[in-house]
């Protein structure tokens, strides 16, 4: 009897012990798991209003925090196309899209933007954006300008634009030089003023550009 009682007490010393080894790790596990599923902080997608408007070609740089997995795509009617689909390896990343809404099949008109992320099993955002399509670019015509100009000097323009919200000359890709309207209405005639630099290249480009509100642009 003395000899079963000693075994008996024997095992269940064993077994304490054992649990008092795991039980950290039990612990650790439990808060483990608590943090993944109630501490963990939700996901955050920044620079999303990038897509309410979208031109023949956009590019649109979003950042995400938090991340564990990120989609985006864009609905049309019954149509939906996936324009990303991720599981970065950190939690913090930066996508740059380039959105051309021909090549993807979609028309001119409105569209509607999802991203969806997730941080955790119940951590998760879901944006929608109203997004309009503008793939048209703006007409646009010199009807008057120097054809020879000189270092040093002064010149002036006239252009004739259609459906732009802004037109102007640049010398190669520096500064613009802004246009004004001579009449009122969508389009018209503008004149620009703007200098020859002294400096300037030999083959140096003049360009005229109208670019319309969702960033199309004609030259």
């Amino acid at each position: 009897m003395n000899g079963f009682g000693y075994q008996k007490k024997k095992g269940g010393r064993i077994k304490k012990l054992a649990l008092i080894l795991l039980l950290p790790f039990i612990i650790l596990v439990l808060s483990y798991t608590a943090y993944k599923l109630f501490l963990i902080p939700s996901p955050v997608v920044e620079g999303i209003d990038a897509f309410k408007l979208l031109p023949a070609d956009k590019t649109i740089t979003i950042h995400g925090k938090n991340l564990k997995s990120i989609e985006v795509s864009v609905t049309q009617d019954l149509k939906s196309v996936e324009l990303l689909r991720d599981e970065p390896a950190g939690m913090e990343k930066t996508y740059i899209l380039q959105v051309k809404p021909k090549a993807l099949g979609l028309r001119d008109g409105p569209a509607v933007v999802t991203v969806q992320a997730r941080s955790g099993i119940l951590k998760k955002v879901d944006y929608k954006v109203d997004a309009v399509i503008d793939t048209v670019a703006p007409k646009l015509r010199v009807v008057d300008a120097p054809s020879i100009v000189y270092p040093g000097m002064g010149t002036v323009a006239l252009l004739r634009a259609e459906g732009a919200d802004s037109v102007f000359v640049r010398i190669d890709e520096g500064e613009p030089f802004k246009a004004y309207k001579t009449s009122a209405g969508s389009g018209g005639d503008y004149v620009v003023f703007f200098p020859v630099p002294f400096d300037i290249k030999n083959k140096a480009v003049f360009y005229a550009v109208a670019q319309d509100h969702a960033g199309n642009e004609t030259r």
